[in-house]
């Protein structure tokens, strides 16, 4: 939805320009929402690479869940997300509290194999859906 308010940025602007009952967001809250998009697509990437899957596998899980991570952490660095740090750190924080009650400690060494290989190719992946 926030993409598609983005998207729709000028068009909304003329219609509250026109209309005494709305008001046309500012220049810092149309910047807002750029960098929620762009924090929120992350995990919106996860969801979509294991909600194409009837059941998704703790092969896929793995690396996908630790590929969230490392892109929440790669934003952490980017002045352009300074804004949004304390939530970003959040975010991350509840993510890994969430890895370490799950137990991905105790999974078999065959499943963690099988997840550095296709953590290569899950990375891959990702780069394509951001890209393309």
């Amino acid at each position: 939805m926030i993409e598609r308010a983005l998207f729709l940025r000028n068009p909304i602007g003329h219609l509250t320009y026109e209309s005494n009952d709305l008001s046309d967001l500012n220049k810092a809250e149309w910047d807002a929402l750029m960098i929620i998009q762009d924090i929120l697509a992350i995990p919106s990437k996860f969801q979509q690479l294991l909600s194409g899957q009837r059941m998704p596998i703790l092969a896929d899980y793995i690396p996908a869940f630790q590929g969230v991570l490392d892109e929440l952490k790669e934003l952490l660095e980017d002045p352009q997300f300074i804004p949004a740090y304390d939530a970003i750190q959040a975010g991350i924080q509840k993510a890994e509290d969430y890895a370490s009650h799950a137990h991905f400690t105790k999974v078999p060494a065959c499943t963690l194999a099988t997840c550095q290989y296709f953590s290569t190719l899950l990375s891959i992946h990702i780069m394509i859906l951001t890209n393309g």
